[in-house]
């Protein structure tokens, strides 16, 4: 199996009271709602009277899927993954489970200026015999100051 599926991954479980039979509804995701968020990080002077930036410290925040369902009353399984738009780093360390961590960090700021990294999060749900994809997004604005 691939981890992901409640049903090995192939719906060929060796257990078939598991695999759901009859008519099918494909899962319901629920990702949670869209983020904007803001931070800022001091640009110390260097010794030509350069301000240097750092990148903002890296955020962790939580995604929940426990509000998705299936209307047949079939497990489910999760596969979060993410897209990076603008510089920056995004991660999601453990992407198969219902609730987990997503790492971003941000690009580096000018000084007296900002930068924004735009971050599109899917949740995909199986129920071993459908899929169904839910959508956020995290927007990280980032100020030198």
């Amino acid at each position: 199996g691939d981890g992901f599926s409640p049903c090995d991954g192939d719906c060929a479980d060796d257990d078939p009271a598991s695999v759901p039979t009859g008519p099918n509804s494909p899962p319901q995701p629920d990702a949670g709602p869209d983020l904007i968020l803001s931070d800022s990080v001091l640009c110390p002077v260097d010794n030509y009277g350069n301000y240097v930036c750092p990148a903002c410290d890296l955020m962790t925040l939580m995604l929940d899927g426990s509000s998705s369902v299936d209307p047949d009353g079939h497990p489910i399984s999760f596969l979060w993954s993410s897209v990076l738009a603008g510089p920056g780093t995004a991660s999601i360390p453990v992407p198969t489970a219902m609730t987990t961590e997503l790492w971003i960090e941000s690009g580096v700021p000018a000084y007296g200026g900002s930068v924004v990294t735009t971050t599109v999060v899917e949740l995909e749900t199986l129920d071993c015999l459908d899929s169904a994809s839910d959508f956020l997004v995290v927007i990280l604005e980032c100020f030198g100051i």
